[in-house]
């Protein structure tokens, strides 16, 4: 079959799941290695990873608020309040429930997952079911992480990920909820 017989919003569904999975499949591939890459990056190329996630969170928290603030809307208005909720949330988590610095890139790998399934899902339909079906695959694939680490040598899973997963995955979703049209 060619892709030029393929309507273009089949192309599309078919390119946001081929991303979904690709990025998936680069979560587990990479969970044996993430530990000695990190050290390689702390260590040897002298690169403080934990200042470079704190300062891009940050940045990403003003560029959100500027485009909310640039729409002037009163949704959308009403969306910096919620996102000035969902960044001290984050900041929290952050904070409060992350021992090791290499925890915390799961706030922004399940974030990005979130983007990545509602993607993927938005050809299927619109609504809450969607946002609740993301949400719910988001869970399923920071359940199924933690699990797979539990098997590996110098990892470990964790209750705790499997939250911070979670949660990183709603404030995601939460996210796109005050940018979606619908």
């Amino acid at each position: 079959m060619s892709f030029t017989n393929i309507s273009r919003e089949k192309k599309k569904r078919f390119l946001a799941w081929w991303w979904l999975t690709l990025y998936v499949s680069l979560i587990f591939i990479s969970a044996p290695y993430t530990l000695k890459l990190w050290n390689f990056w702390e260590k040897k190329i002298k690169i403080n990873l934990t200042m470079v996630f704190s300062l891009f969170g940050v940045g990403l928290f003003f560029l959100l608020f500027y485009f909310l603030l640039k729409a002037k809307t009163q949704r959308l208005l009403e969306g910096g309040i919620i996102l000035t909720g969902i960044f001290l949330g984050f900041a929290s988590l952050w904070l409060f429930f992350t021992r090791h610095p290499i925890e915390r890139i799961h706030l922004f790998e399940y974030g990005f997952l979130s983007y990545l399934v509602f993607q993927a899902l938005k050809y299927k339909g619109s609504g809450k079911r969607n946002y609740l079906w993301g949400i719910s695959i988001v869970i399923l694939i920071g359940v199924f992480d933690e699990i797979f680490q539990w098997f590996l040598p110098q990892r470990f899973g964790d209750i705790k990920d499997v939250f911070l997963n979670s949660f990183s995955g709603i404030f995601g979703f939460l996210i796109i909820a005050l940018f979606d049209s619908e």
